[in-house]
């Protein structure tokens, strides 16, 4: 809502809690909980957000004025005396107020603003107990958009699953979506024992065993196969690459990683399916005062198989400086997984969808990103997908 330097002042400060205005269409959509962010009409940079706590509904500002606290609304104790609801037919004649009513906002400014990561997602503290999560299609575009769709309808199918955050309020519509949750802290990795490793894996179990919830498709796809001119771009690729650090490199692996890479694909494609995080990583692990791990930031849930979950969840670790036991992680997970499906899961099969997967997504894309870089570098990417190849090859 844009607002004028003054009112704007008096509620930063605490004189005003509660602002004035036609309760027009645009009015009428504002809910007890919601966010307003006040823009100054003479300075767009300076804003301020406060929470709706709530709303006092009149047909005219006669009958408000007579029963709201005037101190409240931005008068003071020097123009109180001389209050009159003619001061808002300044703003709002009076034949627009008896077509439309008229509305006392009660404010709180125990909100703050997170501003992490690029998702678009308006996303704020409410008062060190709550996050609210505030999402319109048109900010972020229909693409974004429909990531936060799936993320809201898991959690309305879903919860309250003990993995999931404490959701207090949700609403989802074609254009906007709104979710309040419980404020939780984050789960520290200073210190990675063995015991938190085994409940971390034991959560990814529980999700993994989850019935896919209808809104996801679980349809069957087919194998996404090469062509033989996409192979033949990725060896080009690949071999300009290695060509741009003479002597350094053995290119003869590459050949034989590209006559087997749909034996590869179509092997990795067998992987039992199952409900993914989609972006199962440490910073997405909360935790509460009992110690149980909660799980958020669910925009990229789908179906999967469940290496996928696994594998990014190592790799982000490795790539933060961290390192686990990856051996043990996989023991739990299958114990887990077998204690809670009744399935076997082999830990060795899980590690073999997990070096296929890099060595599909390696020769596929990295050559596109690593010109002009390093040896060490592309000898990092280069040499782990030959070590893991040369790993799984046995068993395509």
């Amino acid at each position: 809502m844009n607002l004028t330097p003054a009112p704007l002042r008096m509620i930063r400060e605490g004189r005003k809690t509660i602002e004035l205005r036609l309760y027009d269409e645009k009015r009428k959509q504002i809910s007890i909980g919601d966010i307003i962010t006040f823009v100054n009409t003479e300075d767009k940079d300076d804003e301020l957000t406060a929470r709706v706590t709530d709303l006092y509904v009149f047909d005219t500002f006669e009958e408000l004025y007579d029963n709201l606290p005037l101190l409240e609304c931005g008068y003071t104790e020097d123009d109180i005396a001389s209050a009159s609801p003619a001061d808002m037919e300044l703003y709002y004649p009076k034949d627009r107020q008896k077509l439309y009513g008229v509305v006392g906002i009660k404010l709180a400014l125990d909100v703050k603003e997170i501003k992490k990561g690029q998702s678009g997602a308006e996303v704020y503290d409410i008062n060190g107990e709550q996050i609210f999560k505030h999402v319109m299609r048109e900010s972020i575009g229909n693409d974004k958009f429909d990531t936060y769709t799936k993320e809201a309808l898991l959690y309305r199918s879903l919860c309250p699953k003990t993995f999931l955050p404490e959701i207090q309020d949700i609403d989802i519509s074609g254009d906007e979506i709104t979710l309040v949750m419980k404020k939780y802290r984050n789960l520290e990795r200073d210190n990675i024992s063995s015991g938190l490793i085994q409940k971390i894996a034991a959560i990814l179990a529980d999700i993994h065993s989850m019935e896919v919830p209808e809104f996801l498709s679980s349809s069957g796809t087919t194998p996404d196969i090469m062509s033989d001119e996409e192979i033949k771009t990725c060896l080009d690729g690949w071999n300009s690459v290695l060509g741009e650090h003479p002597g350094a490199f053995d290119d003869s692996p590459l050949r034989e990683i590209s006559e087997k890479i749909n034996e590869i694909i179509s092997r990795h494609d067998l992987e039992d399916k199952v409900l993914s995080h989609g972006d199962f990583h440490w910073d997405n692990l909360l935790t509460d005062e009992t110690g149980e791990i909660k799980v958020c930031d669910w925009q990229g849930v789908n179906v999967d198989g469940e290496s996928a979950d696994i594998s990014f969840f190592f790799s982000r670790l490795e790539a933060d400086g961290f390192s686990i036991d990856r051996e043990l992680f996989l023991k739990h997970y299958s114990e887990e997984t077998e204690r809670k499906t009744g399935a076997v899961v082999e830990a060795k099969e899980i590690e073999w969808h997990i070096k296929a997967s890099n060595v599909i997504t390696t020769f596929r894309f990295w050559h596109y990103y690593l010109h002009g870089n390093p040896v060490e570098r592309v000898r990092e990417i280069y040499g782990k997908m030959i070590e893991d190849y040369s790993q799984i090859s046995r068993s395509i």
